[in-house]
């Protein structure tokens, strides 16, 4: 499975939130 993703927009628009729970995604199915 091949997993990418590319997070575009300004700082503070949520990116690190996102980025955060995506970690955590990973790292539960991973």
């Amino acid at each position: 499975m091949v997993f990418g993703q590319v997070v575009v927009g300004p700082p503070g628009s949520g990116k690190t939130t996102y980025c955060n729970g995506m970690s955590q995604f990973l790292k539960l199915i991973g």
